[in-house]
C-alpha cells in the first residue's frame, strides 16, 4: 500500500478523487492549507505528495523548497489549472516529478501515480539486484594488503551504493545490512593497512597525498598560473556529506572530486592545523613552539593562527599574494552575519581561505543534546542535516560569487567521523587528554584489538609531549572510556558521532577543485 498527503485548499471537492484511489489500495492523508501539509510532512512519511498550485495563501511553488528541505526524495506531482512553460520550467527545476492539469479524472490521476512510484519502485529493485550481484565483487576487494589508492576506490564505490540505495531508493533492511556489514568488514582491514602502511607512507613523503601536501598540490599550482583562489575548509566533512551537497555545485562549476589521505589523529588541532600549515604535527610542534601548543585536542584556540600558518605556508612555496590574505571562520551566527555582509568583496582578492564548522558542531552537539540524536539518528540523517545546512547557509552565495569571478575554489575536510559503538576501558594517569578516539600520555592501558598503540610518537610523526608519552588511536567504531563510571559514559557515547581515530570515514577525505563554468 502507497502513503499520499494530498495538499490542496479545496479538498473537500477532491473527495471522489480520495475515495478511487482508496478502492485501488492507496491510503490518502490530507491536508486543507500548506502549513498543515508541511506539519503532515514532518510528523509521517509519504510515498507521493499530490500539492496544488494555486491556494489561498501561500502557492505549490512557495511551499517547495521547503517540502524539498524536509523529504528531499518524495516524488511530487504538481495539481495546475496552466500550461504556463515558465510555470512547468520552475516546478521541474524544483524537482517535481511530473504535473496534472485540472479538470482531472480519478484515472488520470492514478496512471501518474503508477508510472512514478512503480519505476521508482522497479529502480530500486533493479539497483538493489546489480548491488546483490556487486556484493562479491566488493568483498573480495577488501584486504590489508590493499595499496592506499585501492582503499580510496572500494570507500567511493561503497559511499555511492549507500546514497543510492538508502537516500534515494530506500533500500529494504536486508540490502541495508549487508551495506553495514561490507562497511565494517572494510574498516577491519583498513585499520591494519594503516598499521603495517602509515609509517612508510609518512616517510615517503610523495607517495600518496596527505593532510600537509593539499596546498602545495592543489592550491599553489592555480596561484602560480595568476588565478584567484578561494581554499574552504568545511571541518569534519565526510566524502558521503559532500556527495549530498555535489550536485547543487555542479549547477556553477565543472567539479573535479579526488581522495587523500588524512593524518592521525583525525581531529582538528592536528588534521586542520597540518592542512595550514604543510606540516605533520611533530614538525608543527618544533617550528611554532612559542606561538602554539597541542596541549588540549578540546581548546578552540589551538587553530587561532590559521591565517598566519596559510600565509607562511604560501611565502614557503614560493607564493607573493598581491594584496593580504582573507581569511574568515563561521562558527556563530555571528560570524555567519559577518560572512553576508562582506560577501561581495571576496571576489576582487587573489587569495581567500574559509572555514565551516557546522558540520563539526551536529557531530559535537548530537552526544550532548537528546533531540539531536533524535533527529541524526543515521548517517543518511546526517546527510539530510549536512545537505539542508548547506542550502540554507552563506556557502552558496559565496561560491555563485566566485563562480561569476572565475574565482577556482579548492574545497576540502580536515577530517571526517564515524559512529563510536563499543565502548573500550582505558587505564590512564590524570594527566591523559580526554578524547574519545584518541588519547596521549603516560602508562596508557587498553585492550590492544581497540586501538592502535604507539610507544614512539616520532614514529608516526605526532609530538613527543616529553618523556614516555604514548598514544592510543581508537580503531574501527570503538570509543574510550574510563573505569570509573564506564557504564555511564558508554552509555552516554554509544552511537555517537565521534573523530580522531582510525576509519575509511574519518581518515578517506574528499579534496575538491570548482573550475568556473564558461
Amino acid at each position: 500500500m502507497y502513503r499520499l498527503l494530498w495538499i490542496d485548499d479545496e479538498i473537500e471537492l477532491l473527495r471522489p478523487h480520495i475515495y478511487f484511489l482508496q478502492e485501488r489500495g492507496y491510503e490518502v492523508e490530507t491536508a486543507s492549507n500548506p502549513e498543515d501539509g508541511i506539519v503532515r510532512l514532518k510528523e509521517q512519511n509519504f510515498d507521493a505528495i499530490l500539492l496544488d498550485q494555486m491556494m489561498t495563501g501561500k502557492s505549490g511553488l512557495d511551499i517547495l523548497p521547503t517540502i524539498r528541505e524536509t523529504k528531499p526524495n518524495v516524488p511530487i506531482v504538481m495539481v495546475t489549472q496552466s500550461e504556463d512553460e515558465d510555470l512547468i520550467e520552475h516546478a521541474f527545476a524544483l524537482q517535481v516529478s511530473d504535473f496534472l492539469v485540472k479538470p482531472i479524472r480519478g484515472s488520470q490521476i492514478l496512471a501518474v501515480l503508477k508510472r512514478i512510484l512503480e519505476s521508482r519502485e522497479l529502480a530500486r529493485t533493479r539497483s538493489q539486484q546489480e548491488y546483490l550481484s556487486e556484493f562479491n565483487r566488493l568483498q573480495n576487494l577488501i584486504s590489508p594488503s590493499n595499496s592506499f589508492e585501492e582503499w580510496f576506490d572500494l570507500h567511493n564505490e561503497l559511499t555511492k551504493w549507500e546514497i543510492t540505495l538508502i537516500d534515494e531508493l530506500k533500500a529494504d533492511t536486508a540490502v541495508q545490512s549487508t551495506l553495514e556489514e561490507l562497511r565494517k568488514q572494510a574498516n577491519v582491514d583498513f585499520c591494519k593497512s594503516i598499521e603495517r602502511n602509515y609509517r612508510d607512507v609518512i616517510r615517503e613523503q610523495d607517495a600518496i597525498v596527505m593532510s600537509p601536501h593539499i596546498v602545495a598540490e592543489y592550491v599553489v599550482p592555480h596561484l602560480e598560473k595568476n588565478k584567484a583562489v578561494a581554499f574552504i575548509v568545511i571541518d569534519c566533512l565526510r566524502l558521503d556529506q559532500w556527495m549530498a551537497i555535489e550536485p547543487f555545485v555542479r549547477e556553477l562549476f565543472d567539479v573535479q572530486r579526488q581522495l587523500y589521505l588524512g593524518i592521525l589523529p583525525t581531529a582538528t588541532p592536528y588534521a586542520r592545523n597540518s592542512l595550514f600549515t604543510g606540516m605533520f604535527p611533530i614538525e608543527l610542534e618544533k617550528t611554532y613552539s612559542q606561538l602554539f601548543s597541542l596541549e588540549d585536542e578540546d581548546d578552540l584556540s589551538a587553530n587561532r593562527f590559521e591565517k598566519e600558518f596559510l600565509e607562511v605556508q604560501l611565502q614557503h612555496l614560493g607564493i607573493k599574494l598581491q594584496h593580504e590574505l582573507v581569511y574568515l571562520k563561521s562558527s556563530s551566527p555571528e560570524d555567519a552575519v559577518q560572512l553576508e555582509r562582506r560577501l561581495s568583496s571576496f571576489s576582487s582578492f587573489q587569495m581567500s581561505a574559509f572555514v565551516f564548522n557546522f558540520v563539526d558542531q551536529v557531530a559535537h552537539s548530537r552526544s550532548a543534546v537528546a533531540v539531536m540524536r533524535e533527529m541524526v539518528p543515521t548517517e543518511s540523517a546526517y546527510r539530510d542535516i549536512v545537505r539542508n545546512w548547506y542550502r540554507h547557509s552563506q556557502l552558496p552565495n559565496l561560491l555563485e560569487i566566485f563562480a561569476k569571478s572565475g574565482t577556482v575554489v579548492v574545497l576540502t575536510s580536515d577530517h571526517g567521523s564515524t559512529r563510536g559503538k563499543r565502548a573500550s576501558k582505558v587505564m590512564a594517569d590524570k594527566e591523559a587528554s580526554s578524547g574519545l578516539r584518541y588519547k596521549y600520555g603516560r602508562n596508557l592501558k587498553c585492550d590492544r584489538k581497540a586501538a592502535l598503540y604507539i610507544d614512539r610518537p616520532e614514529d608516526f610523526y605526532l609530538p613527543k609531549r616529553g618523556l614516555n608519552t604514548t598514544y592510543l588511536i581508537a580503531r574501527e567504531d570503538y570509543f574510550f572510556v574510563y573505569p570509573t563510571n564506564s557504564n555511564q559514559y558508554a552509555r552516554m557515547f554509544q552511537d555517537s558521532f565521534q573523530h580522531g581515530g582510525i576509519s575509511l570515514e574519518e581518515q578517506v577525505l574528499p579534496i575538491v577543485t570548482l573550475l568556473p563554468k564558461q
